[in-house]
């Protein structure tokens, strides 16, 4: 009995201990679950967490369409699903057009034809530009018993990306335009193959691969030279810097020499750090290259006509600085503005790096009037210009103006050589009235007492007749010798009368002078010749005989009482002068501007014709030489020529 009750006890030790072991493993495990799943819920918060930081961050939406219910639901950020909206108050929110590309989305998953697939639609917002969002919305099917239950997707807003493309898009466009526009050609040259690509913007298009020396064998044949050489510093040197080319080509595809430019850059570093890879573009500049040599040509051929007009011309703006002139081709030994600050007359419109304008400038006078002006200016002793100023007018406001420089000195010297001519004939016109009345006093006087005393003849006895005869003679020689005087002092100014020159002894011809008039002199005056050296000159022996005929005829006529005397004197270079010097009556001084005058006698009443002096002057301009006179009322008179040695 006891035995059992030990085996009884035993027993129930063991289970009892058997229950303690498993409730002890069964809390163990307990506790390790309770600590699993703290981990696992706390791994789902993190995936949660992260899930909607990348959805938010992706700017990312993730719905769900009941098939059964046609409802939609968004699932938020809690990761509960939003209530559900209708199908049709869904479609409201999109853009009508995008309704029918929904729609066959949905077919495609509903069909199988695709097992997912995209939409791009636009979402009903007023507060983006145009009112609407681009929402790109990738979509898949939940199937159950071979039938589409749900449909989940992920939208993305894409509006930022895609207006960044559309003006992508637009720049692309634009740049493709202004490059095709333009004519210009970009090209790759990769260095390892020697080979040349043409491509386009962006490098959407190549052509062919065209070997550098193809290239080279259309350039023109005098720039090859220069080409190779820039190709060997980049090929073989693997120069890295920018490289710009200019030379002139032979297209078969274009007529005539096309003048091109090259700009070009590295654009891949292979080994050794040197270009592998150079990128640029070329420019055809034979139109701009044409262009330039007509502007040019034409500017030439404006410059030398210009030039050539015998004008200056120049051009100030509004604030008198110069923008074009030719003063200085034209007046190349005078600056014509810079003398004119130094008169004052004119500023030179900061042409000299002045800062000041001068007084009274025509360029700031026209600019403020707004009216044309001429004006003259001398510049230099040989030097005077007229500067017409005209004003440039552009909407009603003066904008620059026009300055034009004509040198008038040769018109300002035939001006006044017309004045002085002028004067002249003026003067002459005068001279020959009173000559034209003094001839006919001095012809009329020996015609009127020939033709008197001849009507007397018939009725005279035979001693008046002698009286009469005496008479006309004489009036008959004085005529006669007016005529010659007359005839010879015309001769003498049209420089018809031929002067000879022969060797002259004066002492000879002053004394044989001398003896002539002591032997016809009734008046007791003493006739003297005075001359200190023996001295001959080379003239005319007759024209100088008559000269001094003259002086001493007059001398001895005006003188009553003293002495007449004749003499010479050396003068040197400045040549011989041969005198008369008298102790008459004197000349008075109010006619010294006359004396030498036509007609001109101290009194009515002296003898003569008062052609005497006016043909000494004649013979001596003819000569060369010069004649004058000075004299004192009462003390005589001393008349003089100077004959060139």
């Amino acid at each position: 009995m006891s035995l059992y009750l030990v085996l009884l006890f035993i027993l129930l030790g063991v289970v009892l201990a058997l229950l303690i072991y498993i409730v002890w493993q069964f809390r163990i495990r307990y506790i390790h679950m309770t600590s699993e799943l703290k981990k696992l819920r706390e791994s789902i918060l993190q995936s949660q967490s992260d899930l909607s930081l990348a959805l938010e961050a992706g700017n990312l939406n993730v719905w769900v369409h009941d098939m059964a219910t046609d409802t939609i639901r968004f699932l938020q950020k809690d990761f509960s699903m939003s209530p559900p909206i209708s199908l049709e108050e869904h479609f409201k929110l999109k853009h009508p057009n995008d309704m029918e590309a929904c729609k066959v989305a949905m077919d495609d998953l509903i069909t199988r034809k695709k097992e997912n697939t995209k939409v791009i639609y636009h979402y009903i917002d007023s507060s983006v530009p145009g009112g609407y969002r681009i929402i790109e919305s990738f979509v898949t099917a939940k199937w159950k018993d071979n039938k589409v239950i749900e449909m989940i997707g992920v939208e993305h807003d894409v509006t930022h990306e895609k207006m960044v493309l559309n003006e992508l898009e637009l720049a692309k466009k634009k740049s493709l335009l202004a490059i095709e526009s333009s004519g210009i050609i970009s090209f790759e040259l990769d260095i390892p193959s020697s080979t040349v690509t043409i491509v386009n913007a962006y490098g959407m298009m190549k052509e062919r691969k065209i070997p550098v020396s193809t290239c080279i064998d259309y350039i023109y044949e005098e720039d090859r030279e220069e080409v190779r050489q820039a190709l060997y510093e980049m090929i073989l040197k693997g120069k890295n810097e920018p490289f710009h080319l200019h030379f002139r080509m032979i297209l078969p595809s274009r007529e005539g020499i096309q003048y091109c430019t090259i700009h070009g850059n590295a654009f891949e570093i292979g080994q050794n750090n040197r270009p592998s890879l150079y990128i640029g573009y070329i420019t055809n500049q034979t139109l701009y290259v044409e262009v330039n040599e007509q502007l040019n040509r034409a500017s030439r051929h404006n410059r030398i006509i210009l030039d050539n007009v015998n004008c200056g011309l120049l051009y100030a703006d509004k604030d008198f600085n110069v923008i074009w002139q030719n003063l200085d081709y034209l007046f190349p030994d005078v600056n014509v503005f810079k003398t004119f600050c130094k008169t004052s007359n004119i500023c030179s419109c900061r042409a000299e790096n002045r800062i000041g304008l001068c007084e009274g400038c025509p360029i700031r006078k026209c600019l403020e009037s707004r009216e044309s002006s001429c004006e003259d200016h001398v510049i230099t002793d040989d030097l005077e210009v007229q500067i017409q100023t005209i004003p440039v007018i552009d909407n009603g406001q003066a904008v620059g103006v026009v300055c034009r420089v004509d040198d008038i000195t040769a018109r300002k010297k035939v001006v006044h050589e017309l004045e002085i001519a002028r004067q002249k004939a003026e003067a002459s016109s005068q001279l020959k009235t009173t000559f034209l009345a003094n001839m006919g006093h001095e012809i009329r006087t020996p015609l009127n007492a020939i033709t008197g005393f001849a009507s007397l003849l018939a009725d005279a006895s035979d001693e008046e007749k002698e009286t009469y005869i005496k008479i006309i003679n004489e009036n008959s020689q004085n005529l006669t010798k007016l005529i010659e005087n007359l005839l010879e002092l015309s001769n003498l100014e049209c420089g018809e009368l031929q002067l000879s020159k022969e060797p002259i002894f004066l002492p000879a011809l002053l004394d044989s002078i001398a003896d002539k008039y002591r032997d016809q002199s009734d008046k007791g005056l003493t006739i003297l010749s005075d001359y200190s050296e023996p001295l001959s000159i080379n003239s005319d022996p007759v024209r100088i005989l008559e000269v001094l005929d003259n002086f001493m005829s007059n001398a001895i006529k005006y003188t009553s009482e003293g002495s007449v005397t004749i003499g010479f004197e050396n003068l040197g270079t400045d040549g011989v002068k041969i005198y008369v010097k008298d102790t008459g009556i004197g000349i008075p001084e109010d006619k010294r501007p006359r004396v030498f005058h036509r007609f001109e006698k101290l009194g009515s009443m002296v003898p003569g014709n008062g052609l005497g002096l006016s043909i000494c002057k004649a013979i001596m301009d003819a000569c060369g030489g010069s004649i004058d006179y000075e004299s004192k009322m009462g003390q005589g008179s001393t008349f003089w020529i100077i004959v060139p040695n």
